[in-house]
């Protein structure tokens, strides 16, 4: 993203959405295509693999990026 203008970011934000998430449910799962790109604004978001714990993303992170390429 970091080689969009501005009006291209414009675009992009106008089209993003605010999606709350309960506590301990599952965003997406591995396997699974993904549809959507996650910027976490605010808590944390455990990435498991296998389900095994392998990383914490917190405020300002993301995840997702795959499915903005298709």
């Amino acid at each position: 993203l970091n080689t969009l203008d501005d009006k291209a970011i414009e675009q992009v934000i106008k089209k993003m959405s605010l999606c709350k998430i309960d506590d301990g449910k599952i965003i997406f799962e591995e396997g699974n295509i993904g549809n959507y790109f996650y910027i976490v604004k605010s808590g944390e978001v455990k990435i498991l693999i296998k389900g095994s714990h392998k990383k914490t993303l917190s405020s300002g992170d993301f995840f997702g990026e795959l499915a903005l390429l298709y």
